[in-house]
C-alpha cells in the first residue's frame, strides 16, 4: 500500500500491518485445514488397507457334515442305542403296570390285607423311582454317547476347516449355518468343497 503524505506514513504502516497479519492467520488457517483433511484421508486409506487385508471365507457346515460317512455311522450307532435303552425301559414299564392292574384286580375283590395292600404299594412307589431313575439315566447316557461319537468329528472337520484357511491366507472363516445371519456372501469365498476335498485326502 502506498503513503503519499508523510503524516499519514503511520497509519499506512499500521494498515500493511494489519493486512499482513490477516494473511498470515488466514494462510494458517488454510494450511491446518488441509493438514486435517490430509490426516483425514490417510486415516481412510488406512482403514481400507486394513479391512482389504483381511481375508474372509465361509463353509456350510451341514454340506461338510452330510458328505462324511462317519457321521452316518455316527448317527446309526446312536439309533441303535436309544432303541436298545428304550426297550429296557419299555420292559420294566410293562411289569410295573402289570403288577398294578393285579394289585388293584385283589384289591376290590378283597383278597388283600391291609398289611398286604401296604407292601404292594410301596413296592410300586419303588418300581415307580427306579423307572424314573432309568430314564434320567438313559437320557445322560444318550448325551454322553452323542459326544462320543460326534466330538472327534468335529474335531477333524475344524482341523481340515484351519489347514484350508491357513493354505489360502483367510482371516476369518465363518459358518453359514452358525448363530449370526449372514446376509450376502460371495461364492468365491466359500471354502466348503476344499474342506471337503481335505477331509476326503485325510
Amino acid at each position: 500500500m502506498r503513503c503519499y503524505f508523510a503524516d499519514t506514513l503511520h497509519s499506512c504502516a499500521d494498515g500493511s500491518l494489519a493486512t499482513s497479519q490477516r494473511r498470515i492467520s488466514h494462510y494458517a488457517l488454510i494450511t491446518t485445514t488441509m493438514r486435517y483433511a490430509l490426516f483425514t484421508a490417510l486415516l481412510v486409506l488406512a482403514t481400507a488397507f486394513s479391512l482389504q487385508a483381511q481375508k474372509i471365507g465361509y463353509v456350510n457346515s451341514n454340506d461338510l457334515l452330510e458328505a462324511m460317512p462317519e457321521v452316518k455311522a455316527a448317527e446309526s450307532d446312536i439309533v441303535a442305542f436309544r432303541t436298545q435303552k428304550e426297550k429296557l425301559l419299555q420292559e420294566k414299564m410293562t411289569a410295573a403296570q402289570a403288577e398294578y392292574a393285579t394289585l388293584s384286580e385283589k384289591q376290590q375283590a378283597g383278597d388283600l390285607t391291609p398289611k398286604q395292600l401296604q407292601e404292594g404299594e410301596a413296592s410300586l412307589q419303588k418300581k415307580q423311582q427306579e423307572l424314573q431313575q432309568m430314564e434320567a439315566s438313559m437320557q445322560q447316557e444318550m448325551l454322553e454317547r452323542r459326544e462320543q461319537k460326534f466330538q472327534p468329528i468335529f474335531d477333524r472337520v475344524n482341523v481340515a476347516i484351519a489347514e484350508v484357511a491357513q493354505e489360502n491366507g483367510f482371516t476369518y472363516v465363518f459358518d453359514a449355518n452358525g448363530s449370526g445371519v449372514i446376509v450376502y456372501a460371495d461364492e468365491s469365498m466359500n471354502i466348503t468343497e476344499q474342506v471337503q476335498a481335505k477331509l476326503s485326502a485325510n
